[in-house]
C-alpha cells in the first residue's frame, strides 16, 4: 500500500529508516542489488525463542520499508540467488504464529515479498525489487527489552548514472569498446581489501592511458568513475557506437574454494548466441509461435546464423589472444579460455570477449590484483591483444600494422595449465597436522573417489 511521503510506523513525520540512520544504527550491510555476500550470519543471544510477534510495510515514492519486530534476537542468514533482484533472509532460531503471509505492496520498488515459517525453527522472508534499486538491513535493539526490530529498506540507487552520450559520426577508424564491469552499489565479487568493480575500473583507467596516445583506434569506456550501469546499457552501448570489439573486465570468487586461483578469458558459448539469435529475429517479426516462414525470413535466419558463426571464430581468436598476452605478461596461473552464456557477451555483430583477472578469495592472488602495478601490466597486455586482434582481421593493415602481431596461438582454445589443474585442489594437509578424525575422513573420500572412477 502506498503512502504519503514521510509516514511512519509510529506517529511523527520521519520514518523509521531515517530515524535508524540518523542513530547511526549499524546496518547489517547483507545486500545490495547485484552483490552476492555468501555465508552471512548474524548471530542471536543463546537459547531464547526469537518470536516474530509484529510486522509492518510501509511506502512513499522514494523507498519501502518492512520492519519485523522479534521476543529476542535470531540468528540472521543471507542466502544467494542467480537472481540478483531476488533476497532471501532466513531468521533461524524464529517462530512466526501466523504461518505465511503475502503482502500486496501495490508499491513501484518491490514487486513481490512473503514471510513464512520455512520449518520448525526457520522464517524465511523473500523479497524482489524492481530494477534500480538498492536494499539496505538495518538490525535496531528496542531499548529496555529483549527485543530487535529488523528494518528492510528498498529505496531508489541515487549511484546510478546512464552510459555516457555518444554521437558517433562516420566511422573513419576501428572502435573498441571496454566495459569495467558493475560499480557504484554493486561491488561485484568482493574481497577483503578490493573487489571486482575496483579492478576493473583500476585496468580501464590505464587502459585509457595507451589509447589516448594511439590515433589509430576510438575507444569508448561504459564508465570511468565509481557508478552503476545497468547491464542491457552496456552492450546497446557497443551497438550504438558501432563497435568492432567489446571487453568487458572482472575478477572472481570462489568462497569455498579459496585456494583456488588463476587467470581465464571468456567468449559466448554456441547457446547463448542462438539466444540472441532468436531474439532479434523475433524483434524483427521473423518468428514467432503461430507465425507461417516464408522463404525470406528462412533467408534471414541462415545469414543471421552465418553471422552468429562467424562473430563467435572471431570472439575465440580475440579471447586467445587476451588470455596469451596476460599469462606473459603477469605470470598468473593459466585457467585457460573458456565459453559461457554471459549475457554481457550476446551482441551477436560485436566479437566479445570477458576477462577475469583471478579470484578474489585467494588472499595471495588479491593483494596481486590491488597492486597498480599489475593494472599496469594488465593493461598493456589488453592493450597489445586488441591492436594483435585488429592486424590478424586486417582491420588494420599496412605500415600501421606493423610490429602488432606477437607471435603464434594454440589450436583450439588454450586449455587450463598444469599449474591451474593442480590450483584447483584443496592443499593436502600433511598427516602429522592432522588429527586421528581428520586423517580417517580423508581415507574415506579417496576410497568414494576411487569406487567413482571404477
Amino acid at each position: 500500500m502506498n503512502s504519503a511521503p514521510g509516514t511512519s510506523f509510529a506517529s511523527g513525520r520521519e520514518s523509521l529508516a531515517r530515524r535508524a540512520r540518523r542513530a547511526r544504527t549499524r546496518p547489517a550491510s547483507l545486500w545490495h542489488l547485484g552483490v552476492l555476500l555468501v555465508g552471512l550470519t548474524l548471530t542471536p543471544t543463546e537459547g531464547r525463542s526469537a518470536i516474530l510477534k509484529e510486522t509492518g510495510f510501509k511506502g512513499s515514492g522514494n523507498e519501502a520499508v518492512l520492519s519485523l519486530v522479534f521476543q529476542e534476537d535470531p540468528s540472521l542468514k543471507y542466502v544467494p540467488m542467480t537472481d540478483a533482484r531476488v533476497l532471501i533472509l532466513d531468521f533461524l532460531g524464529s517462530r512466526y504464529p501466523k504461518g505465511r503471509e503475502n503482502y500486496d505492496t501495490k508499491h513501484d520498488l518491490v514487486e513481490y515479498m512473503s514471510l513464512s515459517q520455512f520449518d520448525s525453527d526457520r522464517t524465511r522472508l523473500i523479497v524482489k525489487v524492481a530494477p534500480s534499486t538498492v536494499v539496505n538491513v538495518y538490525r535496531q535493539a528496542i531499548e529496555g527489552t529483549t527485543q530487535v526490530r529488523y528494518l528492510l529498506v528498498v529505496e531508489k540507487d541515487k549511484s546510478i548514472a546512464p552510459v555516457q552520450k555518444v554521437r558517433a559520426g562516420p566511422k573513419t577508424r576501428p572502435r573498441i569498446v571496454i566495459d569495467p564491469g558493475h560499480g557504484g552499489h554493486d561491488n561485484g565479487a568482493l574481497g577483503r581489501i578490493t573487489s571486482d568493480k575496483a579492478v576493473g575500473l583500476a585496468v580501464a583507467l590505464e587502459l585509457k592511458k595507451l589509447f589516448d596516445q594511439d590515433d589509430r583506434v576510438e575507444v569508448y569506456f561504459t564508465r570511468l568513475s565509481d557508478h552503476f550501469v545497468p547491464l542491457e546499457k552496456r552492450t546497446d552501448f557497443a551497438r550504438v557506437v558501432d563497435a568492432d570489439l567489446f571487453v568487458s573486465l572482472h575478477a572472481n570468487m570462489m568462497h569455498q574454494r579459496p585456494w583456488v586461483q588463476g587467470l581465464e578469458v571468456f567468449y559466448l558459448s554456441p547457446h547463448g548466441a542462438q539466444q540472441e539469435m532468436t531474439k532479434e529475429l523475433s524483434e524483427r517479426g521473423l518468428v514467432g509461435p503461430k507465425q507461417t516462414r516464408r522463404r525470406k525470413d528462412q533467408v534471414d535466419q541462415i545469414i543471421l546464423s552465418m553471422q552468429q558463426s562467424k562473430v563467435i571464430d572471431h570472439s575465440s581468436l580475440l579471447a586467445n589472444i587476451l588470455h596469451r598476452n596476460l599469462i606473459q605478461t603477469t605470470g598468473q596461473v593459466a585457467r585457460g579460455v573458456k565459453r559461457d552464456n554471459f549475457k554481457v557477451l550476446r551482441p551477436i555483430q560485436i566479437p566479445s570477449a570477458l576477462i577475469e583477472f583471478g579470484f578474489l578469495s585467494n588472499s595471495t592472488e588479491e593483494l596481486l590484483l590491488a597492486k597498480p602495478t599489475y593494472h599496469k601490466k594488465a593493461a598493456r597486455a589488453i592493450y597489445d591483444g586488441l591492436m594483435e586482434w585488429l592486424a590478424r582481421q586486417k582491420v588494420i593493415t599496412g605500415p600501421q600494422a606493423r610490429g602488432l602481431i606477437k607471435g603464434p596461438l594454440p589450436e583450439g582454445d588454450a586449455k587450463p595449465s598444469a599449474a591451474a589443474k593442480a590450483a584447483s585442489r584443496p592443499p593436502t594437509i600433511p598427516a602429522t597436522t592432522r588429527s586421528a578424525s581428520e586423517r580417517i575422513t580423508q581415507l574415506l573420500k579417496n576410497r568414494i573417489l576411487k569406487n567413482k572412477k571404477k
